[in-house]
């Protein structure tokens, strides 16, 4: 039943994200992407795909209460109980450097990659610490899309070695699907 339960809002994340940033021109969005390099295998519920930079996210449903300390350590409260929850920091960041050296070697695109966690909004959050890597969901998708179109002509051009071009966000999502990496939803 959890299994079931985990698909059913799997789906629903993927439906939230696509939602925003499917039909947006300058964003390319991954599901369920696998990758294999040097020997390791990894997989990443998704993958946002801008300009400026490759967003590794999860999305996670903790419910109740949390804390989020500066290090991302997360804490679950139940009335006087407080319990610590893994980390997702610790897996993201060995996760952002393999999608990292992964794009050098396939693609010689040397790229930022960072690791967001995005809570959903049935769970309150006491304190956020680590307001650079943990995000309400809706906080996230305004943001990312209010930056994503302050993108103007001066900022494009003192960054452009920096920002991936339409050919390079295509290139990135299609050496997924070439290499049977298996996204669900490839936006192209």
């Amino acid at each position: 039943m959890v299994k079931r339960d985990e698909n059913i809002q799997l789906k629903k994340d993927i439906y939230y994200l696509d939602f925003y940033f499917k039909s947006h021109y300058l964003v390319e969005i991954l599901h369920n992407v696998s990758i294999t390099h040097n020997l390791e295998e990894t997989e990443f519920e998704h993958i946002l795909i801008t300009p400026c930079s490759i967003s590794i996210i999860e999305i996670k449903h903790y419910g109740g209460e949390i804390s989020i300390d500066k290090d991302g350590t997360v804490y679950q409260y139940n009335g006087d109980k407080k319990r610590l929850i893994e980390n997702p920091l610790i897996k993201l960041k060995h996760k952002e450097k393999l999608l990292k050296d992964f794009l050098k070697y396939y693609l010689k695109i040397d790229v930022k990659v960072e690791s967001i966690v995005l809570i959903d909004s049935e769970t309150d959050i006491r304190v956020n610490k680590a307001k650079d890597k943990f995000f309400r969901d809706y906080e996230f998708v305004r943001e990312k899309i209010k930056n994503i179109e302050k993108l103007g002509v001066v900022e494009s051009f003192n960054e452009i070695s920096k920002l991936l071009n339409q050919f390079q966000r295509e290139e990135i999502a299609n050496l997924f699907m070439k290499n049977r990496i298996k996204p669900i939803y490839a936006h192209i």
